[in-house]
Formats: structure tokens, C-alpha cells, sequence
């Protein structure tokens, strides 16, 4: 057993020893904070001595479920969904992994029905047919449209792009499921879209999406989007395989530089790559209506209402004014950080200049009295 015996010390006398006596959730917490980083670098560099052959993957995922799966056990099956030979891993590990998830409770509930109920294949593919009748569920889209998507006809782009849209100002709640939907869509797009990428596809993704999220009324918004897509970025990026993630929550288009060169690419590319810059950038600005203000620090507060713009400015400046309304007022030593702040800084708006001098000088007058 390869990764057992490589990380046999880890495993025996750093982890092993530490769990003892210690409950489920105690283990699990003590995991979390002391062996996870480690952990998951070690079962990182047993995968690489894998490569590509499926037999050696099987070992490979048989042994980290016998050794973390009390720990790690969603970190291991997204591992094993996004791998490319995610049919024969599941195949295979398909009755080892089923008793351990009546142990666990998963934060994505797909993931659980992938490894515990009865899937029609597609085409041959058990995931192609998991993610099928995914779709179909959950985001209103028919079977018929699914067999017509293709290269001239984007029924699954279409109606992905309509999900986000209504989701963001419909519901008050519902990260959990808006985050499962942008999970499963970067393992559709990792297997239809991603090799090699599908430049037709990414366009009409972003080019629809960001027209219609422009149209909305940022006050309107219920969930935070761009937190959504910043969180699965992140994972997507922690978990065993590398994953030719959507253009959506690829925010750095690392899946799609891997398939362009950088100095030979179209007017029309370039055009989306500009789109969808300029689109996570709205969302990583619009983020500041989802959070408390409070905690802000009078020269923070300055600092991202200079660097902003719109009703994102806005709505730095209508927390200084709430502040100023409550009585509220900054100390002398942070009017002194704002003139300098104003002598260093390049402010080149009149108004906002404008508005940080009068702020100045109506403290300053206050500490005068």
C-alpha cells in the first residue's frame, strides 16, 4: 500500500496519536487545525505518482479512504468527481464509499446521491448521466434541450445564465444551493467545454451573463455573488486533480490560457477576456452590499470610497454620513491620518476631494472647541 507506507510516521504517530481519545467532532476540529495543510500536501504528492493510469488511481483513492476518510471524506470524493477517470474510480469505489457516508454528513448534497443512488449512464458515462439529470432538476432545463445542445444551439449555457440571474434577486437565502449549481457546472464544463476550451461557449457565457446582471438594481441583490464564485474558486483549486474550471468561477482564466497562446488570440477573444475581467470585477465591487460597515475604520472607510466608484461609492459614503448622523465622529489622530491621506493619495475626483476636506475640517473644528 503506496500511500500508507510513504506516510506511514504521519499517519501512525503524528495523526494517529493525537486522535486518541477523542470523539467525532473533536477529531475532526483538531484535524481542521492541525493536520489538514499537511495532509493534504502529502495525498497531493501520492496522486502525482498515479499520472494517468486508472488501476494505480484505485489503489491510490482506496488507500486515503481507509486512511483520512474519518477527516476528510468530501475532500476525497470531489477528488474522485473531478478526476478525469471519475467513471471508473466511482465504479470501483462505489461499495467502499457508500457505508462511510451513513457516518458524515456532506455539505453538497449532489455528491451524496452520486455515491448512493441508482444513475442512468449517458453516453456510456455514469457522470454524464449524473450531471443530466442534475441540470434537468435543477435549473428547469428539459431533456430535449439537453440532446440539442451543440455547437449552434446553447440551451445549458441559455438556461444556467437565466438560473443565476434569477436566483441572485429572488431568493434570501440560498448559498448552499446556488454554490452546488456552480460546483456540478465546472465539472460539465471540465468534461464538454474545458478540453480544449470551448471559446464559443465561454463567450456566450459571459457576454449574456454580465448584460443581464448589468440590468440589475444592486439593491435587488439578495445573494453575494461574487463571494459564491470566490469560495468555489477556491475549492475547486484545493482538491486532488487539476479542473478546467467554468469561465464563471475561473476568476484568474487559467483554464483558458492553458489552451491559447497569450500573443496569437483573436479580436473576438480578446473582447471576452476584457468581458469577463470587467464582469469579476463588478461582482468583487458589488460584494461591499453584503457587508456590515460598521466594523470599518474611519481610514479604511476613505480609502475604498476613493478607490470606488458609482453606488459602490455610494455606499462608503452614505456610512460616513450615518456615522456623522449618530455622532459618531473619527479622533484626532485619524484626522490627521486623513490629511495625510489627502496629501499622499492621488484623489482625482473633485467631489470625493471635496467631501473628505469638509469632513476635515468639521472635526478638526470639533477637536478645536
Amino acid at each position: 500500500m503506496t500511500f500508507i507506507r510513504d506516510n506511514e510516521n504521519f499517519l501512525k504517530f503524528g495523526l494517529g496519536v493525537s486522535m486518541r481519545g477523542l470523539g467525532d467532532s473533536e477529531k475532526k476540529r483538531e484535524y481542521s487545525v492541525h493536520f489538514e495543510n499537511d495532509a493534504r500536501k502529502r495525498v497531493k504528492a501520492g496522486y502525482s505518482k498515479a499520472c494517468d493510469n486508472v488501476d494505480a488511481k484505485i489503489e491510490f483513492y482506496s488507500e486515503v479512504l481507509i486512511a483520512l476518510s474519518n477527516y476528510d471524506l468530501e475532500y476525497i470524493l470531489l477528488s474522485i468527481y473531478f478526476d478525469e477517470h471519475s467513471d471508473q474510480l466511482i465504479a470501483h469505489l462505489y461499495e467502499t464509499i457508500k457505508p462511510l457516508l451513513s457516518k458524515d454528513i456532506l455539505r453538497f448534497g449532489s455528491l451524496y446521491s452520486l455515491f448512493t443512488e441508482t444513475i442512468l449512464p449517458h453516453e456510456g458515462s455514469l457522470t454524464k448521466g449524473f450531471l443530466k439529470d442534475f441540470f434537468i432538476k435543477n435549473i428547469e432545463l428539459n431533456r430535449g434541450e439537453w440532446e440539442a445542445d451543440g455547437i449552434n444551439n446553447n440551451p445549458v449555457i441559455n438556461k444556467f445564465n437565466d438560473y443565476i440571474i434569477s436566483y441572485i434577486t429572488n431568493k434570501s437565502s440560498g448559498y448552499q444551493e446556488i454554490q452546488e449549481v456552480l460546483l456540478n457546472f465546472s465539472k460539465l464544463w471540465d468534461i464538454y467545454y474545458g478540453k480544449p476550451f470551448d471559446n464559443v461557449k465561454a463567450i456566450i457565457l459571459i457576454h449574456k451573463l454580465s448584460k443581464e446582471y448589468n440590468r440589475i438594481n444592486q439593491i435587488d441583490l439578495t445573494i453575494n455573488l461574487g463571494k459564491v464564485i470566490l469560495d468555489m474558486n477556491d475549492l475547486l483549486s484545493e482538491i486532488i486533480p487539476v479542473v478546467i474550471q467554468s469561465p464563471l468561477s475561473d476568476i484568474a482564466n487559467q483554464g483558458f490560457y492553458k489552451s491559447h497562446n497569450k500573443d496569437d488570440l483573436s479580436d473576438s477573444i480578446r473582447n471576452y477576456l476584457s468581458k469577463n475581467i470587467q464582469f469579476q470585477k463588478r461582482l468583487e465591487d458589488d460584494s461591499v452590499f453584503f457587508i456590515d460597515l460598521c466594523n470599518f475604520s474611519w481610514l479604511r472607510l476613505i480609502n475604498d470610497y476613493c478607490d470606488s466608484n458609482g453606488n459602490v461609492a455610494m455606499v462608503y459614503e452614505n456610512e460616513i454620513l450615518n456615522r456623522k448622523k449618530t455622532g459618531m465622529i473619527p479622533s484626532a489622530i485619524e484626522i490627521l491620518g486623513f490629511v495625510d491621506f489627502l496629501s499622499h493619495y492621488a484623489v482625482t475626483s473633485v467631489d470625493k476631494r471635496e467631501f473628505i476636506q469638509k469632513l476635515i475640517f468639521e472635526n478638526y473644528i470639533y477637536f478645536k472647541k
